[in-house]
């Protein structure tokens, strides 16, 4: 073997080698990219679930509004009710509280004339037993004469 032939089949070599390398790094990055699409796949997969979540979540924040705000409704209403309430309380109950006081203070005025009356009565009840006293007294001089 000449010279040049030994030196063509170094280079086969040489080049069979590198073949025999850069196969194995395209089976390598076949590998990788495989293991990339497995990845993005699974990833696409999870953005679907984390979207059908999110979504979810949007349905349940609205319902919730929507409570909310049938709950602020029903706490106008009730505050409503309260104020209508405490107005009838006021214009209803005010009024016949009014009326008891003016009716007890004309009983506390009846009453100090009731008691006033029976004092000036006890006063003519003595005064008439005074003088019947009196008058006895009188008719007993009288007698006595």
């Amino acid at each position: 073997m000449t010279e040049v032939e030994r030196m063509i089949l170094d280079k086969l070599e040489v080049l069979g080698q590198e073949i025999g390398e850069t196969k194995g790094e395209a089976t390598k990055a076949r590998e990788e990219a495989a293991k990339a699409r497995e990845e993005a796949t699974k990833a696409r997969e999870e953005a679907t679930k984390a979207s059908q979540e999110a979504a979810k979540a949007r349905e349940e924040a609205t319902k919730a509004t929507g409570e909310v705000a049938k709950a602020i409704q029903e706490a106008r209403e009730a505050k409503k009710i309260a104020l209508r309430t405490q107005m009838l309380l006021e214009n209803e109950i005010s009024a016949k509280i009014d009326v008891i006081g003016e009716g007890h203070d004309f009983l506390k005025m009846r009453l100090e004339s009731a008691l006033q009356m029976e004092c000036k009565r006890e006063k003519m009840e003595l005064e008439i037993l005074n003088l019947s006293m009196k008058v006895r007294a009188i008719e007993r001089r009288l007698d006595a004469m």
